[in-house]
């Protein structure tokens, strides 16, 4: 498998829409900066995470339209405007208008990478294709958090978008200097099926990210679960009788392919407990700093981005199952030792946890991508690699929710660390269960074979 420019700017692609994590550290001075509550700051994720993840099946199948490399250009231009929004925003509610701007433009990015990558690849070679993209992203979620807090530092919150707007230019750039792939899907676009499901998207996303803002018996939050539960039995009769809808759901039908993408909801849920809980017990309970505390949380991302490229030729060599059941497995390791952690414990001792974590995630993440992939042909890798990040994004917000009401459930009784301690045990019985059902999709391939 030859490095061409192509699969770089898969990588670049894949780097640029991780960035995002530096936004975390800036937190605090952000609620200053816009005069804003803490409690807002749920609007800033949410903002974003609701276009990013509500549109990327829709990105995707746009790419395969237009083409991927198209595509990722017109999401790398407008980055830079969102970025630009972002820092100049005078108020929250502009600051919201760019995020979800921010949010549109990544999906973009984001979709195409996956796609440019495996098409620039080949079959052959789709693991290490996958592998490449993983480990970018692994690059760019690890630069985040520790360029973060110097940036905040020298030039408070709007630093953390006015340092991409250079490497946005630099990936529009690169963008332009890559041959224009043709437009591959040779039944047109499923444009209402894309509406229909960025639309459910966006409701099941947002009733799970604010259902304990807003209760869950809210009329609000109910009135959106009824709206996102009828169009999504409008969509299923109609993905049923369109000759190419954007998701065919009877894919689902095979085992192998329905488990990948609830391994990927999985593994990514189950880790963002460290996410959301140990930067407060690095910075708050061991009093190590912001910049340690951004050291260490790029210790996850660092060993998935090492681990990424080695999975990746694994499954090319031996198939994906046994890298994704050894991944989880590993995964489950790191977090069991995460759940230890103390305030006693040194900041290097968090890391190492969090590596191991890492090292999971990179072990599995390329070669259950290249799975999910894998089962839709060359035309429709858009819509492959948007269901695989959508998938993932599910992930992140189900992590989040449960992680933090697990949290507050303890927290009040048993105070930080002891509350810490016991939401991530149940982060790593998560994973366990994950690795579980890979171990049982592991052996029904195995049966499979002649």
């Amino acid at each position: 498998m030859r490095l061409d420019r192509a699969l770089l700017l898969a990588g670049a692609g894949g780097a640029f829409g991780s960035l995002d994590s530096a936004l975390n550290i800036a937190f605090p001075d952000l609620v200053d900066g816009l005069g804003i509550e803490v409690g807002d700051l749920q609007w800033v994720v949410v903002s974003f995470v609701l276009s990013y993840g509500g549109l990327l099946l829709a990105a995707g199948q746009l790419g395969d339209t237009i083409g991927h490399r198209r595509m990722l250009t017109i999401g790398a231009a407008g980055s830079v405007i969102a970025m630009v929004g972002c820092a100049v925003a005078p108020n929250f509610t502009i600051f919201l208008v760019a995020r979800v701007l921010q949010g549109i433009t990544t999906a973009m990015v984001m979709a195409a990478a996956p796609a440019l990558a495996t098409l620039a690849a080949g079959g052959t070679h789709r693991g290490r294709a996958v592998g490449v993209f993983q480990m970018a992203a692994g690059v760019g979620g690890a630069i985040g958090p520790v360029v973060g807090g110097p940036l905040v530092d020298l030039g408070g919150w709007p630093a953390v978008f006015w340092f991409r707007v250079p490497v946005a230019l630099a990936l529009l750039w690169l963008a332009l200097t890559v041959t224009a792939d043709k437009p591959g899907a040779k039944t047109g676009a499923d444009v209402n099926g894309a509406v229909m499901t960025s639309l459910v998207l966006a409701g099941a996303l947002l009733a799970v990210n604010s259902g304990r803002s807003l209760g869950w018996t809210s009329p609000l939050l109910l009135l959106v679960v009824a709206g996102a539960l009828i169009l999504a039995g409008a969509y299923t009769r109609r993905a049923m009788r369109h000759p190419a809808p954007i998701v065919d759901l009877r894919m689902f039908g095979d085992p192998s392919f329905a488990i990948a993408n609830f391994l990927t909801m999985a593994s990514n849920g189950a880790m963002f407990v460290a996410w959301l809980l140990v930067p407060a017990l690095v910075v708050n309970e061991m009093d190590a700093g912001v910049f340690v505390g951004g050291l260490v949380l790029a210790a996850s991302p660092a060993a998935m981005s090492a681990a990424s490229p080695i999975a990746g030729r694994w499954s090319d060599r031996s198939g994906p199952h046994m890298p994704v059941a050894v991944g989880l497995i590993v995964e489950t390791i790191g977090l069991v030792l995460l759940s230890n952690a103390s305030a006693d414990w040194h900041p290097a001792g968090v890391a190492g946890a969090l590596a191991v974590i890492g090292l999971g995630l990179g072990l599995f993440g390329a070669p259950n991508m290249a799975l999910v992939m894998s089962a839709l042909p060359d035309d429709r890798q858009g819509v492959a690699g948007g269901l695989s990040l959508m998938m993932r994004t599910t992930g992140i917000v189900i992590g989040v929710t449960a992680s933090s009401a697990l949290f507050d459930a303890f927290e009040p009784k048993r105070g930080f660390v002891s509350a810490f301690q016991m939401t991530t045990w149940a982060s790593a019985a998560a994973a366990a269960l994950a690795a579980v059902f890979a171990l049982r999709a592991f052996q029904l391939k195995l049966r499979a074979r002649p």
